[in-house]
């Protein structure tokens, strides 16, 4: 069973390897953050809209500050949206603080406050790990700051996650072209052909 297996591959038994491993887990002196999360995939048919459902479980004061600022963004009034995401996020504490953080990263870059943009994310990537908006947002950043390096690192990272999106391609290819690297680009420009020719991509891009 698992603790044969456990004792032929570490030579102690599972008992003795487990007082181990938590002796070993105390003397790194983690800390708990609760502002760290773990980023949840769910599938599943809905028919509300993507702003519900990635607002679900979210306090309702929180989540009302998050839509008055989605919807003045929607009206071009980034600098108002920003104002309610700020709200949402001093309402929340730590808790929601990758969809606030990256919601404000947006408005920032809305506003071509790009270095804003990358303070706004802070530790989001570190916290909360596989939260792909933020690698995209802090890559869209560095670009908008001709930081090439760093800007094709976090394009990489969120194409990790979602290969699907022609924006990030395209993105990494103009980093790539700045940086001249020929095969990156090569391969983005592959990328977008390949995604443009998706059936339904017309439509999803109108």
């Amino acid at each position: 069973d698992d603790r044969d297996a456990m004792r032929k591959l570490t030579g102690r038994s599972f008992s003795k390897f487990e007082r181990a491993w938590k002796a070993w887990l105390r003397r790194q002196k983690l800390k708990v953050r609760k502002d760290a999360g773990v980023v949840e995939m769910r599938f599943k048919k809905s028919a509300r809209s993507d702003d519900l459902e990635e607002l679900e479980g979210v306090e309702k004061a929180i989540a009302d500050y998050v839509r008055l600022g989605d919807l003045l963004r929607g009206k071009d009034r980034h600098k108002a949206g920003l104002k309610e995401y700020e709200k949402a996020l001093r309402t929340a504490g730590g808790g929601w603080s990758a969809l606030i953080r990256t919601k404000l990263a947006s408005a920032h870059l809305a506003l071509g406050e790009h270095a804003e943009a990358i303070k706004a994310i802070g530790k989001v990537p570190d916290l909360h790990q596989g939260y792909a908006m933020a690698y995209v947002m802090l890559g869209r950043s560095h670009l908008g700051l001709d930081q090439w390096e760093q800007a094709r690192g976090w394009l990489l990272r969120a194409l990790g996650y979602n290969p699907y999106d022609p924006v990030v391609h395209a993105g990494l290819r103009k980093a790539c072209e700045a940086l001249g690297d020929d095969a990156c680009v090569r391969r983005a420009e592959e990328s977008i052909e390949l995604l443009r020719r998706r059936p339904g991509a017309e439509e999803g891009a109108r």
